[in-house]
């Protein structure tokens, strides 16, 4: 009886050692997402600072054109108004190649940061204006600080993201640049003043600013300065400690060392297998931008003011809004399961078929 009990533990203690060991086989081969979600997160604040920035001029720029201030001493024209909206693409026209230099300098995490201070800037630029040409440059210093986001958290999340979710983290930048958008109408629909909005609208910055204190750099980045150490480090912080990161790791740095030795000149654009996949896409954003989409949303309450419709301009703006939102939701759960390319047809089709029928009635 007594060898028997022995046997009988000796067995089952073998049995738990064996769950065990495949237990932990199991963990080692997958990736722990909690942490990317988490870093994500915080780096896509940066894109719900950038969506408010959009939005901010939509109800600030009636508010200004009505004298809406509390000392009542700025006060805008049609043309001023204009300028005061448009001259965010002139920041963010140079801020976009800055931050493809910076990101490359300086790093994807520590260029996040480096946005705050022009963020910062501008909106405290914005609250504290006394005239039209303070209002001016704070629009084209925040237009900068969104350059370099468009170019720095992309960038950011699709290093640190493990392939498999990858997409789903990557749509999460348009995701919160739209919610950005909508907090900066929704408040705009309460808040008399455009001071008041420019703090509210501020808000989400710091918050971006503080998170981004807490995250881990990206682990290509690291590796590409030749930091073994902390790229090991940063990868395992990503991918959980019990996962074998080596393996990823030697793939990194594999990809680097390659696109070191097969450097591109700007000729080899123009070959074949380079040059139709660069066409369409630059074609894509061209259109995109040219359909006129920014320019709507910079003056979402304005066209509404002007257009007299039955709903009061704020709600009719918040419903915009509200549809952007959904749609991007809607487009992020299916842009793995239908493709990118069905997507893209019937998006167009609809802007054309929207576009089309307002030159109609007008």
């Amino acid at each position: 009886m007594a060898s028997e009990k022995v046997r009988d533990s000796v067995e089952a203690a073998t049995m738990d050692i064996g769950t065990s060991s495949s237990q932990l086989v199991l963990e080692r081969q997958k990736a722990s997402h909690l942490t990317q979600y988490i870093a994500a997160l915080s780096a896509t604040i940066g894109a719900f600072s950038f969506g408010c920035a959009l939005g901010y001029s939509s109800p600030a720029g009636p508010m200004l054109m009505a004298n809406a201030t509390e000392d009542g001493d700025i006060s805008l024209s049609e043309d001023e108004n204009s300028w005061f909206v448009s001259t965010i693409n002139i920041g963010a026209l140079v801020g976009g190649p800055l931050g493809g230099i910076l990101i490359s300098v300086l790093g994807r995490r520590a260029t996040m940061m480096f946005s705050v201070v022009f963020f910062v800037g501008a909106w405290l630029l914005t609250i504290f204006a006394q005239n039209f040409a303070m209002l001016i440059s704070s629009r084209i210093i925040v237009g900068l600080s969104t350059g370099i986001t468009c170019i720095s958290v992309p960038t950011y999340i699709g290093e640190l993201a493990s392939i498999d979710i990858r997409g789903t983290l990557g749509s999460a930048f348009q995701l919160m640049v739209v919610i950005g958008i909508e907090y900066a109408y929704v408040f705009g629909a309460f808040i008399e003043t455009w001071q008041i909005l420019a703090v509210v609208c501020a808000v989400p910055t710091v918050i971006y600013l503080v998170c981004m204190i807490f995250a881990k750099e990206s682990p290509v980045f690291l590796l590409s300065k030749g930091k073994q150490k902390e790229a090991k480090e940063s990868l395992q912080y990503f991918r959980g400690k019990n996962y074998d990161i080596q393996k990823e790791l030697d793939e990194i740095q594999l990809g680097l060392d390659e696109a070191k030795k097969n450097k591109t000149s700007p000729k080899s654009l123009f070959t074949s297998y380079l040059f139709k996949p660069l066409s369409i896409s630059l074609a894509l954003m061209f259109f995109q931008q040219f359909s006129g989409v920014n320019a709507v949303l910079l003056n979402l309450t304005s066209i509404f003011q002007d257009a007299g419709a039955s709903l009061s301009d704020d709600v009719s703006v918040i419903l915009v809004g509200l549809v952007q939102v959904l749609a991007t939701v809607v487009a992020g759960a299916l842009i793995d399961r239908a493709g990118r390319k069905i997507l893209l047809i019937i998006s167009s089709s609809l802007m054309a078929v929207s576009l089309g029928k307002d030159t109609h009635t007008n």
